[in-house]
């Protein structure tokens, strides 16, 4: 069992650790400030209640996204840069110019959602959660709710791959 238990944070926390990244990403998405409330935050907020301090990956040469939280750092930054590109990008090419004005910033929002939860996946599938005393993540509520109902304050995160159980540290 990994020898490093990862606190359970509070999703604020998570968004102190990252409010540079999600303001750039707020700004990228075209949206109001309004909007952005609306659509996109609660979206991340939610990411962030399900993938909480889950690295993105076990093992990779680059080092990419290991790190605590890394999964959710990786989801933002995939969906910035998926903004910045559908910002570039004519979705509707058959469409006036009115409509396509009109939809501008819907592809935008719809290409950084995908983005945000391009990855989720992983924490369902990848990722062994136990508490101190072995009580295991069930995987059927957001790992924060979990971690809050069951008011645990640490966690142990174990990446199963292919080459068996991987215990990140």
């Amino acid at each position: 069992i990994a020898t490093h238990p990862v606190s359970a944070l509070p999703v604020r926390d998570l968004f102190a650790a990252n409010a540079k990244l999600i303001r750039d990403l707020c700004y990228a998405s075209s949206l109001s400030e309004e909007e952005a409330q609306r659509f996109l935050l609660p979206v991340i907020v939610n990411l962030a209640r399900i993938v909480h301090l889950v690295p993105a990956s076990e093992d990779s040469e680059d080092g990419h996204h290991q790190g605590y939280g890394g999964l959710f750092r990786h989801s933002l930054e995939v969906a910035y840069y998926a903004a910045n590109e559908a910002k570039l990008t004519i979705f509707d090419q058959g469409e006036t110019p009115k409509q396509k004005f009109l939809n501008r910033r819907r592809w935008i929002l719809t290409t950084i959602l995908a983005g945000l939860i391009h990855d989720v996946g992983k924490v369902f599938i990848n990722a062994k959660i136990v508490d101190g005393n072995g009580l295991e993540w069930g995987e059927n509520e957001p790992l924060l709710d979990w971690l809050r109902r069951n008011k645990i304050k640490r966690y142990q995160i174990s990446i199963v791959c292919k080459k068996g159980d991987y215990f990140y540290r």
